[in-house]
């Protein structure tokens, strides 16, 4: 029996090792990673028990599906209990008898088709946990541990340990110590998530999106997996984060509004706020009929709007327009001792404008309007407001040659360092201990 089970895990070994060698990332892959792992757990599995194996093999698998996904489906368990013997005794054989006896086939794809509408109806149910992202050494722990409990005479004991840990984690991911703000990098496009623990409340000014030329109609229909999903709703998933609160949308452009439909269907968005006018574009309201959301959920605003919210304040539009440009949302952020001012693609005249209606506006970090684009910052504009660092969302070799020459000018001149999205990748302001700090790949000292 000894070397039996010798035997079985040499190969498990050689396999994995020869894999590796084809592909070494090979186990970045949650597919591949939890095959090994559930391999070598069946390898030493005793037990006979069907549901015993089940509840083993979903113990194993948590660690890495939360690492790699986020979330846990509490059904997850009952489902593989009820799938395993229907797929052995039942659509294994159904499938085997279509393909030998053509007959039939017709009629055992409909019964194959009432199954899979079934298990789509019963992925449907609500049960999902968005967890968070775990550390690392923490995932290592846990499968370690869960190990170590297959050869420990006290299971309960390390089971309740386990539980333990997963739920301190869980808290921590969800209650963070600290507040921040995060300029993502979404490629040729904007979106900014600010998340203060005071408000209890998720901010996410933009969506990010990428702009389509003229498309063929197969290029149409044919689903894009985009930025909202791959790139904000996976790190808002990797906080624990499942809802928005308030979605600014700052214009019409499909760079900051296009992944909007996409990411509504993974995260909860409970209301969208867009520049007045905005709200009557057929452009708007067809995003608006692909996304998870409804008109009621729309609230069009002028800088007369107020949210009750004097961290957060919306400085324009004045009135009501077209969502273009000229139009766009400009918010006033007060975070720790610092003061943020994001402008979507605002254009000169409209920034001048500003600064006359609010003379005393004053900003630590400003978010540069227009991806650097020399239709926006203007000198004036940049001087009275006194940045101490700019911030640029722009693409990798975009087409447009942002950030433009002339912004870049001017922010020299007034002796002003910036941060580029397509240089930096993700920028974050993080407050801790009263203290705001600017972080990308390394730390900046503030």
């Amino acid at each position: 029996m000894l070397g039996k089970k010798f035997d079985s895990l040499t190969i498990w070994g050689l396999v994995l090792l020869g894999e590796l060698f084809w592909s070494p990332l090979l186990l970045t892959d949650l597919g591949a990673s939890l095959s090994y792992l559930l391999t070598l757990v069946l390898l030493f599995e005793k037990s006979r028990s069907n549901f015993k194996l089940n509840v083993k093999l979903n113990l194993f698998s948590l660690p890495l599906v939360l690492y790699t996904t986020y979330q846990w489906n509490v059904w997850t368990a009952f489902y593989a209990f009820l799938v395993t013997p229907l797929f052995e005794y039942l659509l294994l054989p159904l499938t085997l008898v279509g393909v030998f006896v053509p007959l039939f086939s017709r009629d055992l794809a409909l019964v194959l088709q009432l199954f899979s509408d079934f298990f789509s109806f019963l992925a449907k149910i609500p049960g999902t946990v968005v967890f968070g992202k775990p550390p690392l050494w923490l995932v290592v722990f846990w499968l370690g541990a869960l190990f170590y409990i297959q050869i420990s005479r006290k299971k309960m004991r390390y089971y309740w340990l386990l539980a333990g840990t997963y739920l301190l984690c869980f808290l921590v991911i969800h209650f963070p110590l600290t507040d921040e703000v995060v300029y993502f990098d979404v490629g040729q496009g904007d979106c900014t998530l600010i998340d203060r623990l005071a408000k209890n409340e998720v901010v996410l000014i933009d969506t990010g999106g990428k702009v389509h030329f003229k498309q063929k109609d197969w290029q149409k229909k044919r689903h894009e997996v985009t930025s909202g999903e791959t790139i904000v709703a996976n790190y808002l998933l990797s906080k624990g984060i499942a809802q928005i609160d308030r979605l600014y949308l700052t214009h019409q452009d499909a760079d900051h509004v296009g992944n909007f439909p996409s990411l509504s269907k993974v995260i909860k968005i409970k209301k969208i706020i867009v520049p007045a006018g905005m709200e009557k574009l057929p452009s708007f309201k067809r995003r608006l009929a692909h996304s998870a959301n409804r008109q009621q959920d729309v609230l069009p605003v002028t800088d007369k709007n107020s949210f009750n919210d004097p961290d957060l304040k919306l400085l324009h539009p004045f009135r009501a327009g077209q969502g273009t440009n000229a139009d766009s949302l400009v918010l006033w952020l007060a975070f720790g001792d610092m003061q943020c001012l994001f402008t979507g693609d605002l254009d000169r005249t409209n920034e001048l404008k500003v600064l006359a209606k609010y003379p005393n506006l004053h900003v630590d970090i400003l978010k540069t309007g227009h991806h650097g684009s020399k239709t926006a910052s203007d000198p004036t504009f940049v001087q009275k407001i006194k940045p101490q660092l700019a911030v640029i969302s722009a693409g990798r070799n975009n087409r447009y040659g942002h950030p433009d020459p002339l912004t870049l000018k001017t922010l020299a001149h007034q002796k002003i360092p910036y941060l580029l999205t397509a240089r930096d990748g993700m920028i974050k302001l993080k407050k801790e201990a009263g203290q705001v700090k600017v972080w990308y790949f390394k730390q900046i000292s503030q």
